[in-house]
């Protein structure tokens, strides 16, 4: 694609933005599982914490049926197994998916999911997070989605908001929130709650979060995600994960870092032990302490995931 010659328009009745033309990138093509791209995103760019808050606002039992339709590696699935007992499964076509499977027995299928393409009444919970931006017309999607829960049944969704897209807003968070090229139509609440109701939904809130809309369809929780409830569980999943996975690896880093960065901000003293456990990683993949770091290693740490 030719970025010098791709237009934007905005809908004028709803705001939603699109790209001239119906091109989108291939996510079965990203690159595999050891590449630079998924190193950042296991180590720092996931951001699971909120995913995961999410689901456990929820107050779904143990023994959910969860489905999360472009899972990439699966990280929210391993929270809802894991922490909330749920019965977990993914779709996605990318090799991050193969990546997840491998790494933390995630059942992810390695594929894209077309309309009409799930069994009816399959899913107590449906989460597909950045998912519709890559669709010209996402209300069939969506009404697959919603033949797919049960009788009530939760879907929840994010994507970028176009509410976004001024000129104040800056390159860093433009750029990936237009992505030319893999994003097709950004919405705007107003557009994206049309779609929802379009697809059959009579519940439906939408909720803008910064860059991003979070929108829920169907049977909606009680109250709003409690911080104070969520922070144990997800620290106690860090630590399963991290002593799950090499403590050298991307995940094991990134696991350890996120731990790290939670336990500093409740000013517990496990902090101080976590720490040593990431230095003692570093030093044996890299040959150096944390400490001892002047730059970031050839093959890719990000010391941004550590602070």
């Amino acid at each position: 694609m030719d970025a010098a010659r791709v237009r934007l328009f905005a809908c004028q009745a709803c705001g939603a933005h699109y790209f001239e033309g119906p091109m989108a990138g291939a996510y079965s093509d990203l690159p595999a599982g050891g590449a630079d791209a998924l190193a950042f995103y296991l180590q720092q760019g996931a951001n699971i914490g909120g995913m995961a808050m999410r689901l456990q606002a929820l107050g779904r039992a143990p023994g959910t049926a969860f489905l999360e339709v472009g899972c990439g590696f699966g990280l929210s699935l391993d929270f809802a197994r894991r922490m909330l007992g749920w019965q977990v499964r993914g779709l996605d076509p990318s090799p991050f998916a193969i990546a997840g499977r491998e790494q933390l027995g995630l059942p992810i299928e390695n594929r894209y999911l077309e309309a009409n393409g799930l069994d009816h009444a399959s899913a107590d919970v449906i989460h597909a997070s950045e998912f519709i931006e890559h669709m010209a017309d996402p209300v069939p999607m969506l009404a697959t989605l919603r033949q797919a829960l049960r009788p009530g049944g939760t879907l929840l969704l994010t994507t970028p908001a176009a509410e976004m897209i001024r000129p104040e807003t800056g390159d860093g968070l433009l750029v990936p929130l237009l992505s030319a090229g893999w994003h097709l139509v950004i919405q705007t609440a107003e557009s994206l709650a049309w779609a929802l109701r379009e697809a059959g939904f009579e519940t439906v809130s939408v909720l803008r979060e910064g860059a991003q809309l979070v929108a829920m369809a169907g049977r909606l929780p009680d109250a709003a995600p409690a911080d104070a409830a969520f922070r144990p569980q997800y620290c106690e999943w860090l630590r399963q994960v991290a002593k799950a996975v090499p403590a050298q690896s991307d995940l094991g880093f990134g696991a350890g870092a996120r731990l790290y960065r939670e336990l500093v901000i409740a000013g517990l003293a496990e902090a101080d032990e976590v720490w040593q456990a990431l230095n003692g990683a570093a030093q044996g993949r890299w040959g150096h302490g944390l400490e001892d770091l002047a730059a970031a290693p050839v093959d890719g740490l990000s010391l941004g995931a550590l602070v």
